[in-house]
């Protein structure tokens, strides 16, 4: 079972049992490499893949901010 079950009120803590602590960093992990390799090749430095990621991240969070108040 990879999707919590609505029936089971414990399914979210099997599925975080099974994918173990390391699944949120390896898929962090891996957005970061794709960012890198979506970077134009003469741009690809480590201060512009930073620079980049943070402003992904940062509107990610801006957007999940603005849901949750819309939310109420």
């Amino acid at each position: 079972m990879l999707l919590p079950d609505d029936d089971d009120p414990a399914s979210g803590d099997k599925m975080r049992r099974m994918l173990g602590p390391g699944a949120a960093d390896n898929h962090l992990r891996q957005a970061v490499q794709f960012c890198w390799m979506c970077l134009p090749e003469g741009s690809r430095t480590l201060e512009g893949l930073e620079r980049d990621v943070r402003r992904r991240i940062d509107r990610i969070f801006r957007e999940m901010h603005e849901d949750e108040a819309q939310a109420g």
